[in-house]
């Protein structure tokens, strides 16, 4: 069993806007969301769920991003590909980003 969630919902053109705002980041940018998602995975809290036994993982400020999964390795994994999932999508929508482990995650506007 195996489930995880991001709470906003993307269309393949948000996906595509993302794509082009990480291109732009350069090695610079890319740099500090490799150090956002680094800080936010070490602010991540897991505990077994009684009823199952599976393990639930989120992230303590980082709203609906949550996973699920049969052992503590696969939980990791799925809460940071929700949450690299979660990044893209809020930076397509352009809305805020919290500030986790102080690391902020700040993306030039486009000029």
């Amino acid at each position: 069993m195996s489930s995880h969630c991001a709470t906003l919902q993307g269309s393949d053109r948000d996906l595509e806007e993302v794509n082009v705002e990480v291109d732009n980041l350069g090695a610079k940018g890319i740099r500090m969301l490799t150090d956002y998602i680094r800080a936010a995975m070490r602010q991540a809290r897991y505990k077994i769920l009684p009823d199952d036994g599976t393990y639930f993982g989120e992230i303590p400020g980082v709203t609906g991003v949550w996973a699920n999964a049969d052992n503590l390795e696969e939980c990791r994994d799925e809460l940071e590909e929700v949450l690299e999932e979660w990044i893209a999508l809020s930076l397509s929508r352009r809305l805020p980003i919290p500030s986790v482990g102080g690391v902020d995650l700040v993306v030039p506007q486009a000029s």
